[in-house]
């Protein structure tokens, strides 16, 4: 009894043994924010391009505008208005989104395009990355990439949230770079095929603070 009580406990440890370095390999998610349920109030400028987005007047920090589930937004404001509404924040580090609560947007009537950052042209580039739906990359699922989300992930864009490019950044972190065509428009189904996948997206780049759009000239698969 004595020799098979030690086999017994053997094998236990070396199972705890076995979890733990299997966790500790794991790479640990992203740090992200999904305020679900929780909604404040917003107020900045609106501007439309690439997609619905509010631009804080003090700050200039952008936050992108999307709808519920998975769902973008149409706005009835127009570009450089004053508005305000009530949102629930998604944010993964220095970029952020809102699930803005349907009905809530206010426009005061006033013209305030003095306060919006405008776009800086970067020049054509070419980025390997993973084409992945802005909201739930920046937070509303974790870690919102990959084949596993490739589903979701389509969905949401075919809903209407903005189509994005993850890619890794010089610093060893990893941005997104909105994705519109070479015109300037909105992005769509014509990504679908891709969602989830690495590929290589060459266009231009354009930038406005830590905000980053990509005119897309072509895509194609990583191989």
């Amino acid at each position: 009894m004595s020799f098979l009580k030690w086999v017994v406990t053997g094998l236990l440890v070396g199972a705890v043994v076995m979890a733990l370095v299997l966790a500790a390999s794991q790479s640990k998610l992203p740090q992200v924010t999904f305020e679900y349920g929780v909604t404040r109030t917003y107020h900045g400028v609106f501007a439309p391009w690439p997609y619905p987005n509010i631009v804080e007047g003090t700050t200039g920090t952008r936050r992108w505008l999307v709808g519920a589930g998975k769902h973008g937004i149409n706005m009835e404001a127009r570009h450089g208005e004053e508005i305000s509404l009530q949102g629930s924040r998604i944010a993964r580090g220095p970029v952020e989104m809102l699930e803005v609560v349907p009905g809530s947007l206010r426009i005061p009537g006033r013209q305030a395009t003095q306060m919006l950052r405008g776009w800086t042209d970067t020049g054509d580039a070419v980025l390997n990355g993973e084409i992945v739906d802005a909201k739930c990359w920046l937070g509303v699922m974790n870690p919102g990439e990959g084949k596993v989300h490739r589903d979701c992930a389509v969905r949401c864009i075919s809903g209407g949230v903005p189509p994005a490019l993850r890619v890794h950044s010089a610093d060893g972190g990893t941005r997104i770079l909105m994705l519109v065509n070479e015109d300037g428009g909105k992005l769509g189904r014509e990504v679908l095929s891709y969602v989830g996948e690495p590929v290589v997206v060459s266009g231009r780049v354009e930038q406005s603070g830590g905000s980053y759009v990509l005119e897309v000239t072509s895509i194609r698969r990583y191989k």
